[in-house]
């Protein structure tokens, strides 16, 4: 299992997805210009050209909202971006079962504040349920396919306009 998930600190959902259609909508982007934030990133091979991407919202609990691609990765650009937008904190995490790898990336007001990555750490779950606790977040990783069956819970798909 895979799985790349970030958390906006905001309780407007309505600002969030303003800006996720703005970066959906824009035009491709060209591969090899995602920021270094530390973390690998799988984005360029995976969704820089996709023109079906999808991105789910969840609603504001504790002040956070969760965003999660189709594809399962972070693209940092985008989650830096809002950071900077909206004023805020976000936190962006990925893990792998299969390499028993994880790691994260803080963004404050537009910046990288701090950014993690292992793939020595063998309490992989403890790791990121710490790191969720710490920032106040009770919102749990998941996979896309998850939140699509979760939509009536309050998750929202919106996706590039064609």
């Amino acid at each position: 299992m895979n799985i790349e998930q970030a958390y906006v600190k905001s309780t407007s959902k309505e600002d969030v997805i303003r800006i996720l259609e703005l970066r959906l909508n824009n035009k491709l982007e060209e591969v090899g210009v995602q920021i270094d934030v530390g973390l690998p990133s799988s984005y360029d091979a995976i969704i820089a050209k996709d023109l079906k991407r999808k991105i789910a919202i969840s609603n504001s609990s504790n002040g956070w909202i969760s965003i999660l691609e189709s594809k399962e990765v972070n693209d940092y650009n985008m989650l830096l971006q809002l950071s900077k937008d909206l004023n805020t904190e976000v936190l962006a995490l990925m893990f792998s079962d299969v390499t028993g790898a994880w790691g994260f990336a803080e963004f404050i007001e537009g910046k990288v504040a701090k950014s993690y990555f292992s793939e020595e750490d063998d309490e992989i779950e403890e790791f990121i349920a710490n790191k969720l606790d710490e920032k106040g977040i009770d919102i749990p990783m998941y996979m896309f396919r998850e939140v699509v069956s979760k939509k009536a819970e309050g998750w929202s798909i919106i996706k590039k306009l064609s």
